[in-house]
């Protein structure tokens, strides 16, 4: 009965139109939105069952919530001031009052607070919503981005399952929340996919934003750099361009530091160092102090989600050094080590459950993993469907709740 109405109306229905749409667009919505859905929800549910307490920091900062998020009524408190944690009013701050020498935010990275200043500008004031839509516009994009860089290799069933994978991470909400995550995995995609196309223009301006997104992006460097020599050899001839695509990342964090130096204001690493009390030392160090504090019995419930996230990431990695790409793992290695060498007084890891979510390849090898025997891909659905979706909604509950997570 469709099928006539649909040549008598001359429209195609609602599902032909949905299957019309690219596959990676499709896959990457369908994600994009329950995911959004579901930790949305969890904050909410959150924030209802007991006043929330705001801790009394010791910076002022978060005092940047009155000009970020000019509101004040329970609904939009549920849904949209409740963003406004942690990270996210650093962002803030630089976004609406620029950096400061005295106050450690020169780590912050520029691009992210830049975008929220010109969004928020052009919203009339509503930076906080500015930041949740650059972050939320750039994982859908990243979605879509990494769905189309999958299936230059693999076919959709895999495309679809690291998708899946991608948001189901624990800390996954991070990448919907108002922080520069997102930001950064979008470009870093599609700096790498648009090198795999030969795009070695586009490759560079994706490589500079990501490096603007976060300083670790200058590593990009050298999965750019393999790709480069690998089609030179392919194809007998070396594309000058992806000379400009190797140097942009590191290019960018010379600049942020140069403008720094100019500014009057410190570097980046002496910022670390004396406002954070960031230490740095071998990435082994780090994972042995882990694990002894595990075996001591000191270890948090967050430094045993950061060793666990530790343990799956490095994990992943070797997967992938046996079935992916060089470029994939020379990428998610480099990028292990550096979130490996920080070190922050009175936490194992620091953050490390929120770092590794940059690390797609990750995703692309415990999806390769799933595929295949039926056993393993029951047992994936297992874990993913009863432990890490249950404890990221665990994971919001705690972040809206001013709880500090990574």
């Amino acid at each position: 009965m469709d099928q006539p109405q649909e040549r008598e109306s001359g429209r195609p229905s609602p599902s032909r139109l949905w299957q019309r749409l690219d596959p990676a667009f499709r896959w990457a919505l369908v994600v994009f939105v329950v995911t959004r859905l579901l930790v949305s929800t969890a904050a909410v549910v959150a924030v209802s069952v007991a006043p929330v307490q705001v801790p009394d920091f010791a910076d002022r900062v978060h005092e940047t919530v009155r000009q970020a998020y000019p509101h004040g009524s329970p609904f939009l408190d549920a849904i949209l001031g409740v963003w406004f944690r942690w990270d996210t009013g650093w962002f803030n701050k630089v976004a609406i009052y620029g950096y400061d020498a005295s106050d450690g935010s020169t780590t912050v990275s520029p691009l992210y607070p830049l975008l929220i200043r010109w969004l928020g500008a052009l919203l009339g004031g509503e930076y906080l919503l500015a930041s949740l839509l650059v972050s939320n516009l750039a994982i859908f994009a990243g979605l879509v981005l990494l769905y189309k860089l999958v299936r230059l290799d693999y076919p959709g069933t895999v495309a679809r399952w690291t998708l899946a994978v991608q948001v189901a991470l624990p800390a996954s909400f991070f990448l919907f929340a108002g922080y520069s995550e997102p930001l950064f995995l979008c470009f870093a995609i599609l700096s790498v996919y648009a090198a795999r196309r030969s795009m070695w223009i586009c490759s560079a301006a994706a490589a500079l934003l990501a490096a603007a997104s976060r300083m670790q992006g200058w590593m990009l460097a050298l999965p750019l750099a393999y790709e480069a020599i690998r089609q030179a050899r392919e194809r007998g001839c070396f594309d000058r361009r992806s000379i400009v695509a190797m140097a942009a990342a590191p290019a960018a964090l010379l600049a942020y530091n140069a403008y720094l130096a100019l500014a009057g204001l410190p570097g980046m690493a002496e910022t670390y160092q004396l406002d954070w009390a960031v230490t740095y030392a071998p990435p082994w160090v780090a994972a042995a102090n882990a694990i002894e504090s595990l075996l001591s019995g000191t270890a948090t419930m967050q430094d045993a989600v950061n060793m666990g996230a530790l343990a799956l990431s490095l994990a992943l990695i070797v997967i992938s050094l046996r079935r992916l790409r060089p470029t994939y793992w020379l990428y998610s290695c480099a990028l292990q080590v550096i979130f490996l060498m920080g070190h922050l007084e009175g936490e194992q890891l620091h953050s490390m459950m929120r770092y590794t979510l940059v690390l797609f390849p990750n995703a692309i090898a415990l999806a390769l993993a799933v595929i295949g025997r039926r056993w393993v891909k029951a047992l994936a659905v297992a874990v993913l469907g009863c432990v890490f979706v249950p404890l990221q909604l665990v994971l919001v509950g705690l972040f809206v709740r001013w709880v500090w997570i990574a």
